[in-house]
């Protein structure tokens, strides 16, 4: 087995990454401003009071390509 894919090293992948992650089906505080409601997209998460970004922890472990800038493409 792959050491990157061992279970021992996704928990703590995601236990380092939780404070900065959005993790759904759990209260999520903005780390900005404490809120508690979001938007959430595809690979991020917006604060619905002060717009503040945050990935999602699905797609910060598997993978997800992140956005690129139209003016990049």
């Amino acid at each position: 087995m792959n050491a990157l894919a061992s279970p021992g090293f996704r928990r703590a992948i995601r236990e380092r990454l939780a404070p900065l992650c959005y993790h759904e089906g759990e209260v999520n505080r903005c780390p900005q401003c404490q809120n508690k409601g979001w938007h959430v997209g595809r690979v991020t998460a917006e604060c619905s009071h002060c717009d503040h970004p945050l990935p999602l922890a699905q797609a910060t472990i598997t993978g997800a390509p992140a956005e690129q800038d139209a003016a990049h493409q």
